[in-house]
């Protein structure tokens, strides 16, 4: 609750996107469902037991309430879409498609090949909204992040033992990581009023970050050091939205987007040098330097060659695969998919062939809906 009167920030409760009703609740979300609870507007202070009071409405992934509630009670909110069935795929170079035997289909977001290429970190955006990894020898899912909290953007660090990543676990949104194979507790690496989204891990161990803001003053790549003390610095002072930073494997230079361009820069000092490279999205190295990889403006997985002496230099874009993949479905907040260790074939997201559901989601409406909510939970009025 912030006081306008005074700029005094007190906490109510546990939950989130909340709604003042004039029955006498605040209303809010909390584990995938609405909850109620009696308050007091006068003294701005909840009373009473919160309990739920709505379940199948869209979430959000569990970020915000798609819903609203009139002066007299009417109620609308938009009914809960199932999350949509994806496996994972390898794709050669001549666009030979290999399915990753036994991957169960669930809403896969972002996925990560290990430094060892042996086992893949999994953004789940479905109920669970949690890290999990596949991995590739021994056919294994396992969940690496067990908060209620939404846990996102999966990050390897350079040896392969943990995990970096997003979460609302605290508010507004922060930074942890944990061990990649699920054990011991998640540690808390930062932590800003503005969320931060982990991007990859430099050679020196800091780790590259961007600011989740909705300005170019709040939408940047930062690098947080990987010492006791967790400074945080600009990488870029720029009018661009930067997004998508990807260190090359020798720690020499930088890729990344800005806007709806890549572009490459010295690295760790990126004013040595800046090279535009093409149109598109979600830039990624080779292992050995000489290709980057980026997707075009439609989706389809592009290449140019590198050259570094006796300066930095691209060819020309060359298309790579005829087809595109699961690239755009949350916009361009993180890479959605990854290149092998040979360099031979791509680790891709696709959409599962399964039949659309039958229900089918939309807009409900209830008439009258405060008297329902008061028999669940009696206002403080």
């Amino acid at each position: 609750m912030l006081s306008l009167a005074t700029g005094q920030i007190s906490e109510l409760l546990d939950g989130r996107s909340p709604h003042y009703a004039s029955s006498g609740h605040l209303i809010f979300l909390r584990d995938g469902a609405m909850w109620a609870v009696a308050f007091d507007p006068e003294g701005l202070v909840a009373t009473g037991t919160a309990a739920p009071v709505l379940e199948g409405l869209a979430t959000n992934g569990g970020t915000s309430a798609q819903l609203d509630v009139s002066e007299d009670g009417t109620l609308v909110y938009s009914a809960y879409e199932e999350a949509p069935q994806r496996t994972l795929v390898w794709v050669n170079r001549q666009g030979r498609e290999e399915p990753i035997p036994n991957v169960p289909p669930r809403a896969y977001t972002f996925a990560r090949l290990s430094p060892d290429g042996r086992r893949i970190a999994l953004d789940v955006r479905d109920q669970d909204n949690d890290i999990f990894t596949w991995d590739l020898d021994r056919s294994v899912l396992t969940r690496v992040t067990l908060d209620r909290a939404v846990d996102r953007n999966p990050v390897w660090t350079l040896d392969g033992t943990r995990i970096a990543f997003s979460s609302n676990r605290t508010e507004p949104g922060g930074v942890f990581w944990q061990a990649a194979d699920g054990t011991g507790t998640p540690e808390r690496l930062f932590v800003n009023r503005v969320p931060h989204i982990p991007m990859a891990f430099a050679r020196d161990g800091r780790l590259i970050l961007r600011q989740d803001g909705s300005s170019k003053t709040t939408s940047d790549l930062m690098l947080l050091a990987a010492d006791e003390q967790r400074r945080l610095e600009p990488l870029f002072q720029s009018e661009a939205v930067e997004t998508n930073a990807e260190p090359s494997w020798d720690g020499r230079w930088l890729a990344y987007q800005a806007g709806d361009t890549i572009w490459v820069s010295s690295f760790p000092d990126v004013t040595k040098g800046r090279w535009q490279v093409s149109p598109g999205s979600q830039p990624l190295w080779s292992r050995d330097g000489r290709e980057l990889f980026f997707l075009g403006p439609t989706g389809r997985l592009m290449r140019v060659d590198v050259q570094t002496s006796p300066t930095f230099a691209t060819s020309a874009p060359v298309l790579v695969l005829e087809r595109s993949y699961v690239w755009n479905a949350v916009g361009l907040s993180a890479r959605t998919y990854d290149v092998s260790l040979d360099g031979r074939r791509f680790l891709m997201i696709k959409d599962a062939e399964t039949p659309p559901s039958a229900n089918a989601p939309g807009l409900v409406a209830v008439v009258n809906w405060f008297e329902e909510l008061r028999k669940k939970v009696p206002a403080s009025r």
